[in-house]
């Protein structure tokens, strides 16, 4: 699991000088102050999206300026920035208290748009048109409105997190399951094929 690969790298560090004296840190500046539930850098880096008790904030990183998008009460989760930095994608609650809908917000005219009704843990793609998501006991691919569904695999690993490889062709896909001393097990699956190998 991820606690694992931390552990690991942290080893390597204290144990190789060599290797610790490529991660040095070049330069450090405090972004936030005040608390905040969750943050996302946009793509071209010049903006954050901050989650807090208040709602959806986005700060510009240059003069520190905020606007906030959303109150709180019409806000939950924060998923992603699109490519182009024009929406946040976030999870709200849907019919019930344990449902919840992929939602975005546009972040010059701050209107909403419900995207898909009742998704588990989704995970955007690199290019920002498609949502990949739990669906009963597989996993599927669906237009990011929700349009379109292909099923990936059934039945395969169900997913507690989903991250895509940078061309989008791949997903790593942390397993749900108990979390023991051994940690989650991690499994890639290839978008095209649907063929999941555990790593």
């Amino acid at each position: 699991g991820h606690y694992a690969v931390v552990f690991a790298l942290v080893f390597l560090l204290l144990t190789s000088p060599s290797l610790a004296a490529q991660f040095q840190v070049a330069s450090e500046t405090t972004i936030l102050q005040e608390g905040a539930d969750g943050a996302l850098l946009s793509a071209d880096g010049k903006h954050l999206a901050v989650g807090r008790r208040s709602g959806l904030v986005i700060r510009a990183l240059d003069s520190g300026q905020e606007k906030q998008l959303l109150p709180f009460g019409k806000f939950g989760l924060l998923l992603a920035w699109s490519p182009d930095g024009k929406f946040v994608y976030y999870l709200h609650q849907g019919e019930k208290p344990w449902i919840n809908d992929l939602w975005r917000v546009a972040v010059d005219t701050e209107m909403t748009e419900r995207m898909i009704q009742h998704v588990g843990s989704p995970s955007l793609s690199p290019d920002g048109l498609h949502v990949a998501l739990g669906r009963g006991q597989g996993i599927a691919l669906l237009s990011v409105n929700g349009k379109s569904e292909r099923l990936l695999c059934s039945p395969c690993k169900a997913a507690l997190r989903m991250v895509w490889s940078p061309d989008g062709s791949q997903l790593a896909i942390e397993e749900n399951s108990y979390i023991g001393i051994q940690g989650s097990k991690v499994f890639l699956l290839d978008v095209a094929t649907g063929k999941m190998k555990q790593i």
